[in-house]
């Protein structure tokens, strides 16, 4: 009995651990397998504490038992469902090995697609593979079914592959005595109708028939390496044409890079060019790149000279302004007595100087100053002829519908209430003519202040500028 108590004095701790220790695996984070396995370490632990004393303290024991089985509870659907998964992955083999013999039984393989065959067999295989693990003991006949049938279908295959691969072998050697024919037009019917019976042969295993198919591969390329050398002997000549219309195409590309004013004097160039360039073109019809290229720099050069007009036009414009400006300046030095003689000078060496003037602008500009030389000016109306331009401003702002100052609203009101009494309609003019109109007035009006000619001629421009 003393013997007893010490030994009892001694498992108690170890049970009271065990269970508290079993206590804690209740909702740990843990994959069922580790979990399982540490629920069975703890078990056989109790179990070896125990005995010798193993009914003793069963209310310890009921604790220990009660814990095990809640630690154990995520662990059943779990091994149930590996269970589940085993048996079901061995009916899934035994469907694949039954379909597999019904489908080697029912076929007639005196007439049947090879690669099917193939694709099914390997499809059936990677099938099987996938369901696993099964019971073994279970799987031992449905395999040995699946390894008979398998063998069966590939013992077919290969006899189909060696066939195949004798076949092939035979075009290989024929295509080796056409390489040696002298008559390469010949060669290359014989080759291309080798190439469409190669196409007709069944199926061979990959690495075999990437073997046969590089000896086959090497006796045509030798024979289109023939007709190549005899095809560029035949194309020498068209190549020759081809650079010659490329250099007319560099020409005119080259066109375009030219300044505004010799790009304009070009022209007659370009129209040598194209000529040239649509006389060649012809014996080289079916090359639809160099058509395509020219037809780029045509219209490369076409938008430059576009450009080119445009930018000199608006050249002209400035010039027209520049000498309306100089005449200006002289209207003012005639009405404040000032070096009127300097500002003459001034001018007339300006419209000297201008080479692009809008039409008749030049005529327009010399009149006027003429006018002003004949009859010099004593006195300015600036006011008037401030009211006139700003209206000349309103116009062309109601002409390109764009905003009107807030101070000059009332003038452009009264403007419009002056139109309608007098039954002014819309102009029949297009925007373009309507504006140089406006302009040759502009030119035409008498001299204000520099301040307000700048602010205003800058209106005036914006106006012009928008009109396309």
């Amino acid at each position: 009995d003393k013997f007893q108590d010490w030994r009892d004095y001694a498992v108690l701790p170890k049970k009271k651990a065990l269970a508290e220790a079993m206590e804690a695996l209740i909702g740990i984070d843990l994959t069922e397998d580790a979990l399982a396995e540490r629920i069975r370490q703890l078990q056989e632990e109790w179990r070896a504490v125990s005995k010798g004393a193993k009914d003793r303290y069963p209310e310890l024991w009921e604790r220990f038992h009660v814990a095990a089985e809640k630690a154990y509870e995520p662990c059943h659907a779990f091994f149930k469902q590996k269970s589940d998964l085993r048996e079901h992955n061995l009916h899934q083999r035994q469907r694949i090995a039954n379909q597999l013999v019904d489908y080697c039984q029912e076929q007639n393989w005196e007439d049947v697609e090879w690669k099917k065959v193939e694709k099914i067999l390997h499809t059936a295989q990677s099938e099987w593979r996938s369901h696993s693990p099964c019971n073994r003991g279970e799987l031992k006949e449905i395999q040995k079914i699946f390894d008979e049938v398998v063998n069966n279908i590939w013992g077919r295959l290969e006899q189909e592959y060696q066939s195949n691969i004798e076949a092939k072998q035979d075009l290989i050697a024929r295509a080796e005595q056409a390489l040696g024919n002298e008559d390469i037009k010949q060669s290359i019917e014989t080759i291309k109708h080798l190439q469409a019976q190669w196409k007709q042969v069944g199926i061979t295993p990959r690495k075999k028939d990437q073997s046969l198919w590089k000896q086959f591969r090497s006796h045509c390329d030798a024979i289109f390496a023939k007709q190549q050398q005899e095809f560029e002997m035949l194309q020498s000549e068209q190549k020759a044409k081809l650079q010659q219309l490329m250099e007319i195409v560099e020409q005119v590309d080259r066109l375009v890079e030219l300044p505004d004013k010799e790009l304009l004097d070009a022209r007659r160039q370009f129209k040598s060019l194209q000529s040239e360039f649509n006389e060649h073109v012809a014996s080289i019809a079916k090359d639809k790149d160099i058509k395509r290229k020219f037809a780029q720099a045509r219209q490369g050069f076409e938008s430059r000279v576009k450009q080119a007009q445009a930018a000199a036009q608006e050249i002209g414009w400035s010039n027209l302004f520049a000498a309306s400006d100089a005449i200006r300046r002289y209207e003012l030095a005639q009405c404040e007595k000032t070096d009127a003689e300097s500002a003459l000078t001034d001018a007339n060496a300006l419209i000297d100087s201008i080479e692009q003037w809008p039409h008749n602008a030049k005529l327009v500009i010399q009149e006027k100053l003429q006018a002003l030389q004949n009859n010099p000016s004593t006195t300015l109306d600036a006011a008037e002829n401030e009211l006139h331009l700003r209206e000349l401003c309103i116009r062309a702002e109601m002409l390109t519908e764009l905003p009107t100052p807030a101070e000059d609203q009332d003038q452009r009101r009264e403007y419009q209430l002056r139109c309608l009494e007098q039954s002014f309609g819309k102009s029949a003019l297009p925007a373009a003519e309507e504006m140089e109109a406006l302009v040759f007035e502009w030119v035409k009006a008498g001299a204000v202040a520099t301040p307000v000619y700048s602010e205003l001629l800058e209106r005036f421009n914006a106006c012009r500028k928008a009109v396309r």
